[in-house]
Protein backbone atom coordinates (compact mmCIF):
# COMPACT_ATOMS: atom_id res chain seq x y z
CA UNK A 1 0.00 0.00 0.00
CA UNK A 2 1.44 3.54 -0.83
CA UNK A 3 1.18 5.98 2.01
CA UNK A 4 1.43 9.86 0.84
CA UNK A 5 3.56 11.52 3.60
CA UNK A 6 3.77 15.38 3.24
CA UNK A 7 6.69 17.39 4.11
CA UNK A 8 7.81 20.82 3.74
CA UNK A 9 10.88 20.07 2.11
CA UNK A 10 8.11 18.29 -0.53
CA UNK A 11 6.58 21.86 -1.26
CA UNK A 12 9.47 23.54 -1.00
CA UNK A 13 11.16 21.29 -4.15
CA UNK A 14 7.87 21.76 -6.19
CA UNK A 15 8.14 25.33 -5.79
CA UNK A 16 11.44 25.40 -7.20
CA UNK A 17 10.43 22.88 -9.66
CA UNK A 18 7.93 25.54 -10.57
CA UNK A 19 10.14 28.49 -10.67
CA UNK A 20 12.55 27.16 -12.48
CA UNK A 21 10.64 25.29 -15.32
CA UNK A 22 9.09 27.90 -15.86
CA UNK A 23 12.34 29.96 -16.10
CA UNK A 24 13.80 27.80 -18.03
CA UNK A 25 10.66 27.78 -20.60
CA UNK A 26 10.41 30.84 -21.36
CA UNK A 27 14.43 31.30 -21.48
CA UNK A 28 14.66 28.72 -24.38
CA UNK A 29 11.49 29.62 -25.79
CA UNK A 30 12.86 33.36 -26.33
CA UNK A 31 16.22 32.46 -27.22
CA UNK A 32 14.99 30.41 -30.57
CA UNK A 33 11.87 32.90 -31.41
CA UNK A 34 13.63 35.02 -34.00
CA UNK A 35 15.43 31.64 -35.47
CA UNK A 36 12.97 28.86 -35.51
CA UNK A 37 9.56 30.56 -34.73
CA UNK A 38 7.45 28.47 -34.21
CA UNK A 39 9.19 25.50 -33.30
CA UNK A 40 10.99 27.79 -30.54
CA UNK A 41 8.86 25.82 -28.04
CA UNK A 42 11.62 22.63 -28.84
CA UNK A 43 14.31 24.95 -27.46
CA UNK A 44 11.71 26.09 -24.46
CA UNK A 45 11.29 22.12 -24.07
CA UNK A 46 14.96 21.61 -24.26
CA UNK A 47 15.55 24.12 -21.47
CA UNK A 48 13.18 22.75 -19.10
CA UNK A 49 14.69 19.61 -19.54
CA UNK A 50 17.76 20.65 -18.27
CA UNK A 51 16.19 22.10 -15.18
CA UNK A 52 14.34 18.70 -14.73
CA UNK A 53 17.74 16.71 -15.10
CA UNK A 54 19.88 19.61 -12.96
CA UNK A 55 17.82 20.84 -10.20
CA UNK A 56 18.68 18.98 -7.17
CA UNK A 57 18.42 19.53 -3.47
CA UNK A 58 21.61 20.45 -2.78
CA UNK A 59 24.85 22.15 -4.09
CA UNK A 60 27.10 19.48 -4.94
CA UNK A 61 25.07 17.34 -6.59
CA UNK A 62 23.91 20.03 -8.69
CA UNK A 63 27.04 21.10 -9.92
CA UNK A 64 28.00 17.18 -10.21
CA UNK A 65 24.97 16.63 -12.17
CA UNK A 66 25.22 20.37 -14.39
CA UNK A 67 28.82 19.44 -15.50
CA UNK A 68 27.38 15.98 -16.46
CA UNK A 69 24.54 17.52 -18.63
CA UNK A 70 26.83 20.25 -20.04
CA UNK A 71 29.38 17.93 -21.35
CA UNK A 72 26.62 15.26 -22.76
CA UNK A 73 24.98 17.71 -24.62
CA UNK A 74 28.28 18.99 -26.09
CA UNK A 75 29.49 15.76 -27.31
CA UNK A 76 26.00 15.09 -28.32
CA UNK A 77 25.53 18.23 -29.98
CA UNK A 78 29.03 17.73 -32.00
CA UNK A 79 28.02 14.07 -32.78
CA UNK A 80 24.98 15.05 -34.04
CA UNK A 81 25.61 18.14 -35.95
CA UNK A 82 28.69 15.97 -37.73
CA UNK A 83 26.76 13.21 -38.85
CA UNK A 84 23.89 16.26 -40.19
CA UNK A 85 26.36 18.05 -42.02
CA UNK A 86 27.16 14.77 -44.39
CA UNK A 87 23.97 12.95 -43.80
CA UNK A 88 20.21 13.39 -43.85
CA UNK A 89 18.25 12.15 -40.62
CA UNK A 90 17.32 8.52 -40.82
CA UNK A 91 16.67 6.18 -38.01
CA UNK A 92 18.93 4.03 -38.49
CA UNK A 93 22.11 6.72 -39.03
CA UNK A 94 20.71 8.19 -35.44
CA UNK A 95 20.97 5.09 -33.93
CA UNK A 96 24.51 4.52 -35.40
CA UNK A 97 25.62 8.16 -34.39
CA UNK A 98 24.08 6.81 -30.77
CA UNK A 99 26.15 3.65 -30.61
CA UNK A 100 29.53 5.50 -31.69
CA UNK A 101 29.24 7.97 -29.24
CA UNK A 102 29.01 5.54 -26.42
CA UNK A 103 31.83 3.59 -27.38
CA UNK A 104 33.82 6.93 -27.55
CA UNK A 105 32.65 8.22 -24.12
CA UNK A 106 33.89 4.46 -22.77
CA UNK A 107 36.74 4.30 -25.03
CA UNK A 108 37.97 8.25 -23.06
CA UNK A 109 36.93 6.92 -19.50
CA UNK A 110 33.22 9.08 -19.35
CA UNK A 111 30.66 7.03 -19.87
CA UNK A 112 28.27 8.76 -17.78
CA UNK A 113 28.64 11.50 -20.83
CA UNK A 114 27.04 9.40 -22.96
CA UNK A 115 23.52 9.12 -21.54
CA UNK A 116 23.21 12.85 -21.97
CA UNK A 117 25.16 12.83 -25.01
CA UNK A 118 22.69 10.65 -26.55
CA UNK A 119 19.31 12.17 -25.50
CA UNK A 120 20.88 15.52 -27.45
CA UNK A 121 21.79 13.20 -30.81
CA UNK A 122 18.26 12.02 -30.70
CA UNK A 123 16.68 14.86 -29.98
CA UNK A 124 19.08 17.38 -32.96
CA UNK A 125 18.21 14.70 -35.53
CA UNK A 126 14.18 14.39 -34.96
CA UNK A 127 14.27 18.33 -34.62
CA UNK A 128 16.44 18.45 -37.65
CA UNK A 129 13.69 16.33 -39.31
CA UNK A 130 11.33 18.66 -38.24
CA UNK A 131 12.43 21.79 -39.60
CA UNK A 132 15.40 20.61 -42.41
CA UNK A 133 15.70 24.76 -42.85
CA UNK A 134 18.12 24.72 -39.98
CA UNK A 135 21.23 24.02 -40.05
CA UNK A 136 23.31 21.79 -38.15
CA UNK A 137 25.44 23.53 -37.07
CA UNK A 138 23.03 25.88 -35.74
CA UNK A 139 21.40 23.36 -34.34
CA UNK A 140 23.66 22.72 -32.23
CA UNK A 141 24.61 25.97 -31.19
CA UNK A 142 20.75 26.17 -30.40
CA UNK A 143 20.49 22.72 -28.73
CA UNK A 144 23.55 23.74 -26.17
CA UNK A 145 22.28 27.18 -25.47
CA UNK A 146 18.92 25.92 -24.00
CA UNK A 147 21.05 23.16 -21.99
CA UNK A 148 23.28 25.92 -20.60
CA UNK A 149 19.82 28.27 -19.89
CA UNK A 150 18.06 25.66 -18.21
CA UNK A 151 21.34 24.29 -16.35
CA UNK A 152 22.21 27.97 -14.79
CA UNK A 153 18.89 28.30 -14.55
CA UNK A 154 19.02 24.72 -11.87
CA UNK A 155 22.47 25.80 -10.87
CA UNK A 156 21.46 29.42 -9.58
CA UNK A 157 18.10 28.07 -7.69
CA UNK A 158 20.57 25.76 -5.97
CA UNK A 159 22.60 28.25 -4.73
CA UNK A 160 20.07 30.60 -3.78
CA UNK A 161 17.46 27.95 -2.63
CA UNK A 162 18.85 25.06 -1.10
CA UNK A 163 17.51 22.43 0.64
CA UNK A 164 18.44 20.98 3.92
CA UNK A 165 20.24 17.14 3.26
CA UNK A 166 17.76 15.10 4.99
CA UNK A 167 18.93 13.23 7.58
CA UNK A 168 20.47 10.33 6.57
CA UNK A 169 19.63 7.36 9.48
CA UNK A 170 15.61 8.99 9.60
CA UNK A 171 13.76 6.16 7.92
CA UNK A 172 12.04 6.95 4.34
CA UNK A 173 15.36 8.79 3.92
CA UNK A 174 16.33 8.72 0.11
CA UNK A 175 20.12 8.89 0.63
CA UNK A 176 21.64 6.34 2.78
CA UNK A 177 25.75 6.17 2.61
CA UNK A 178 27.74 3.75 0.69
CA UNK A 179 29.35 3.15 3.49
CA UNK A 180 26.67 1.96 5.08
CA UNK A 181 25.64 -0.41 2.83
CA UNK A 182 28.00 -3.44 3.32
CA UNK A 183 27.88 -3.31 7.32
CA UNK A 184 26.21 -5.90 9.36
CA UNK A 185 23.65 -4.73 11.72
CA UNK A 186 23.19 -6.35 14.90
CA UNK A 187 21.30 -9.13 13.86
CA UNK A 188 24.41 -10.25 12.06
CA UNK A 189 22.69 -9.59 8.84
CA UNK A 190 23.63 -7.10 6.17
CA UNK A 191 21.89 -3.61 6.15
Amino acid sequence: MIRYQYKNRTLRFAIRRFITCLLAFYGGYYLNIPLMGETSYIGGLWAMISVLIVLQPNRKDAWQTALLRMMGTFIGAAAAALYLTFLPFHPIGMCVTISVTVLICGGFGVPNYARLACITIAIMMISSKIDPEISPHMNAILRFLESAIGTCIAVLATEIWPEEDPDLRKPGSLRVPLSDLGRKNNDGEKG
